[in-house]
């Protein structure tokens, strides 16, 4: 959860490949509120997501990220 609009991107260090233990394979991201499809890339150090354009509402910005099967 943002409290404020990030900007074009947001940087979250803790879904990094390498923070989790076991580590878990991100499958999908949303922006909740928003029918706008999400860009997102993940590696070791973090997952990176590119907000869309259009703010969902005014206040604060709620990310689902879906998390698959175990490495």
């Amino acid at each position: 959860i943002c409290l404020h609009w990030p900007g074009d991107s947001l940087r979250l260090q803790s879904l990094g490949r390498d923070c989790w233990e076991p580590a878990q394979d991100v499958t999908d991201v949303s922006l909740l509120g928003s029918d706008a499809d999400i860009e997102w890339s993940r590696n070791d150090e973090a997952l990176q997501v590119h907000m869309p354009d259009e703010q969902p509402c005014k206040h604060a910005y709620a990310l689902r990220v879906e998390l698959g099967s175990q490495k």
